[in-house]
């Protein structure tokens, strides 16, 4: 019965606060599949309370290393764009821009991508 009631507020969380927060699980971006809340919630309803509360623990340090791991690639992506061919366009574009316009593939294009 805990096990059901913690899957419920993990559904309340999932359906009335994860939508309006300003970052998604970087477990998920990383590796593709479930979310640490949906992977939580599924554990829970299949092997009880107290195991989820662990496999939670390492879930939330694998999460927490995707997100260093993210960071990583995007500081390592704004150097590699903070002097190439996107400013030599003309278009002055700082390296956040280039996240945006990274699906470009010219440079007239980069200007209707931003």
């Amino acid at each position: 019965m805990p096990a059901r009631f913690a899957a419920f507020l993990i559904t309340l969380y999932q359906k009335y606060l994860y939508p309006y927060k300003w970052y998604v699980c970087a477990h998920r971006v990383l590796h593709g599949g479930d979310s640490c809340s949906q992977h939580i919630r599924a554990t829970m309803l299949d092997l009880g309370i107290w195991r989820a509360t662990w496999r939670a623990r390492d879930r939330f340090r694998q999460c927490r290393d995707a997100a260093n791991i993210l960071r990583m690639q995007a500081a390592s992506h704004d150097d590699d764009h903070r002097d190439n061919a996107h400013t030599d366009c003309g278009l002055g574009l700082a390296p956040t821009d280039c996240v945006r316009a990274e699906a470009c593939k010219s440079c007239a294009e980069v200007g209707e991508c931003l």
